[in-house]
């Protein structure tokens, strides 16, 4: 794979949480990438921690690509029996799920504005 572009994902693990930070565009125009990223980290994914913190707070654009990458990554470690939650989310992120409606699919019942928890239900 080609190393020119800057990384939109950052991996880090912190106090038993796995936190997947993106920045920058989550477009349709990166959603390769981002999916590259994914797969480069897989290995990691799969065997860290149990808590799994998705941070989209850096993103400054997101569209339906965005969502279905957000979407895909959820599934599958909530498939892996990991306990995943959307934090720091920025304008963009939220302006795209709520226009797409998509608040209550992945939003838990202590939903707040700071935080949006998936469950596995």
């Amino acid at each position: 794979m080609m190393e020119n572009y800057e990384k939109i994902l950052k991996v880090e693990e912190k106090d038993g949480v796995l936190r997947l930070s993106f920045s920058g565009e989550m477009t349709i125009y990166t959603a390769a990438q981002i999916k590259d990223e994914l797969i480069e980290n897989n290995a990691l994914l799969v065997n860290e921690a149990n808590n799994i913190e998705i941070d989209v707070s850096g993103v400054s654009e997101f569209d339906t690509s965005g969502l279905q990458l957000i979407m895909m990554t959820k599934r599958k470690l909530v498939s892996l029996a990991k306990k995943v939650a959307l934090v720091g989310h920025s304008d963009a992120v939220m302006e795209a799920i709520r226009l797409y409606k998509m608040d209550e699919q992945i939003e838990s019942d202590d939903y707040d504005d700071d935080e949006i928890e998936f469950s596995a239900g």
